[in-house]
């Protein structure tokens, strides 16, 4: 039984579940958005928690480096001593030898048994230098001309921290391992009057001071940068001038924690935490995606919901539209599917959708009217077509008769009778051939017979000054081509080549393959490299005047792009008939080309596709 026809508007109402979709939506907005805040404000607290916990390592080493270098200040026989051993001449070389021992026993005291301590130096103000440690005794080099040495001594007894450096007791063979970097702390000790008396340098293995650093720990792992109060990285350790991150420093007082990475080239969160004893500041970067990682497994479980409830929707949704949009997908199917016979009605049931059965119904009626307005059409376009193919052919004919009955008159008021009467059999030849079918084309065997003869009259009329020949394919003679275009062709050649001195020479030249250049000129659209067949008839004549030139290719052009015939005339209409004829047999897929030749003489070229390509 056929069901009550109902329009789209009624199934659509029916099947929408719009409202408690929105309702769904909206709720999940809400706990997402309360989640993500909690959830976002616990991760910046536990990378802050980061930043203080590494702060603290380092301001433990440093302090730890510090107490020793307070401990070295406060010795006043250690700095006795080395007042004593710098005095130049004073001392005799027991005493100083005795000086020596004292101050390296007392350096190796105070590092004591912390075995973290690498070094322990102190110098006077002129560069001489006791250590204890990786390398213990009198100092192999002045440090005077150091920059750590003078830094520190503008410091005026404040801590001065130098960047990462190397050991520079290595150099002296201290057996101390050559690529390893130390971490120094220095301070200058003044005596009661406040005057620089010297400076004591305690040093750490880089790796050490930066331990936790180097291993931040966390579910974030941040990448962590370490700068001097004056902004100065040091760590982690720059190389040959390549900090090799981001200069973090320089976003600190801007008052954010996100910034775009120029040297990763991604989003990164940022935390910085000021350290008091040393100046340092710490940055904490940890890149976007791994930031908010754990928001996003948290907000995970509710997405999952979200996902699964609008699963849900979609596929009740999706099962009602598919049931009420297969009439429309048939429909498109039928009218897009390019394997659909032309004018095949559309098979489909009735849906029982007001506006759709309507719409079948409209689109077969349409495709009726179009079969007969089709067929309607094609009768028209083919009467059209012979008509206008008739027309050129009768053109040629009365065009052929004329120029040869001139040609009979000429040789006639010559007195070449026997000549006259070869070529009047000829010609009646001839002209039982063109009336003797009404075919528009035929094969080039046949083709190049005619022309033969048309040539042989020629021969009787101007003899040895009308030279000729063939060079043509044997494998182009079944080929089919419009009746009259090759005899046109050479008779046009022989009206240009007799306005000049003999001898005249007429080629008729074929070949298959790609088409031949007789002319600088280039012609991009006629350089397809496919299979083709080409006729070219050249002569030795002025060849075509510039204006004549440019006159036949804007007509070409011009039916080329309107499709639009001139009107037939009996003269000066040779060339441009066989260009006609060739587009109203193959349409814009055929070949047609001419020009001068470089050497003198003109070349017109016709072809077409081989008779696979064109399948």
């Amino acid at each position: 039984m056929r069901r009550k026809d109902r329009s789209i508007q009624r199934i659509l109402s029916e099947y929408f579940l719009m409202v408690s979709v929105v309702i769904l939506v909206l709720s999940a907005v809400f706990l997402i958005t309360i989640q993500y805040r909690t959830l976002r404000t616990e991760a910046e607290d536990a990378l802050h928690n980061i930043c203080i916990r590494i702060a603290e390592n380092i301001e433990l080493q440093v302090e730890q480096m510090d107490t020793i270098a307070l401990n070295a200040i406060s010795t006043t026989n250690l700095r006795e001593d080395l007042e004593d051993y710098t005095r130049s001449g004073s001392q005799s070389a027991y005493r100083e030898t005795r000086l020596r021992q004292d101050i390296t026993g007392m350096l190796t005291a105070l590092r004591g048994m912390d075995f973290s301590i690498r070094q322990l130096n102190i110098y006077s103000m002129d560069g001489t230098g006791f250590g204890a440690g990786s390398f213990s005794g009198l100092l192999p080099y002045n440090a005077s001309g150091e920059e750590w040495f003078q830094q520190a001594a503008k410091a005026d007894g404040r801590i001065h921290i130098a960047p990462a450096l190397q050991n520079p007791v290595v150099s002296s063979g201290s057996g101390a391992q050559v690529d390893q970097n130390y971490f120094a702390l220095y301070r200058l000790y003044l005596n009661n009057f406040r005057t620089p008396m010297g400076i004591v340098e305690v040093m750490k293995n880089y790796e050490e001071v930066f331990q936790t650093a180097l291993s931040p720990g966390g579910s974030f792992d941040p990448s962590i940068v370490v700068y001097s109060a004056g902004g100065e990285q040091i760590f982690p350790l720059v190389q040959d001038g390549n900090t090799g991150s981001y200069d973090y420093y320089s976003e600190k007082d801007m008052g954010t924690h996100t910034l775009r990475n120029p040297v990763s080239g991604n989003r990164e969160y940022v935390f910085y935490q000021d350290m008091k004893k040393s100046g340092f500041v710490i940055a904490a970067a940890v890149p976007s995606s791994r930031y908010m990682q754990p928001i996003t497994r948290a907000v995970f479980g509710i997405v999952l919901l979200l996902l699964f409830l609008f699963l849900l929707s979609l596929l009740i949704s999706r099962y009602l539209s598919r049931r009420l949009s297969l009439p429309i997908r048939t429909i498109d199917t039928f009218l897009t599917d390019k394997e659909t016979e032309q004018f095949a009605p559309l098979q489909m049931k009735d849906t029982g959708v007001r506006e759709i059965d309507h719409l079948k119904r409209s689109i077969n009626k349409n495709r009726d009217r179009q079969k007969t307005y089709e067929a309607t059409l094609l009768n028209l376009k083919e009467k059209e077509l012979q008509a206008q193919m008739l027309a050129l052919q009768s053109q040629m004919n009365p065009h052929f008769l004329y120029n040869s009955l001139s040609s009979i008159d000429e040789m006639a008021q010559e007195g070449m009778t026997g000549q006259v009467s070869e070529m009047a059999r000829s010609i009646s030849e001839i002209l039982r051939y063109i009336s003797s079918n009404r075919e528009q084309q035929i094969c080039l065997e046949e083709e190049l017979e005619l022309t033969s003869l048309y040539l042989g009259c020629m021969k009787l009329r101007y003899g040895d000054d009308l030279i000729y020949d063939y060079h043509v394919e044997d494998e182009m003679l079944e080929y089919m081509a419009p009746k009259l275009c090759i005899q046109l062709l050479v008779e046009n050649a022989i009206k240009s080549a007799t306005t000049q001195l003999p001898p005249w020479h007429i080629t008729v030249d074929g070949y298959i393959g790609k088409e031949r250049k007789y002319h600088s000129r280039e012609f991009p659209e006629r350089q397809e490299v496919r299979n083709k067949w080409f006729i070219t008839v050249l002569d030795n004549g002025p060849g075509f005047d510039p204006e004549v030139d440019k006159r036949l290719r804007l007509q070409m052009d011009e039916i080329l792009k309107t499709g639009i015939l001139p009107g037939l005339q009996i003269e000066g209409m040779g060339i441009l008939n066989i260009f006609i004829r060739l587009y109203l047999l193959d349409g814009p897929d055929f070949v047609f080309d001419f020009g001068n030749r470089p050497e003198g003489g003109a070349f017109v070229t016709i072809g077409g596709f081989l008779e696979e390509e064109k399948s």
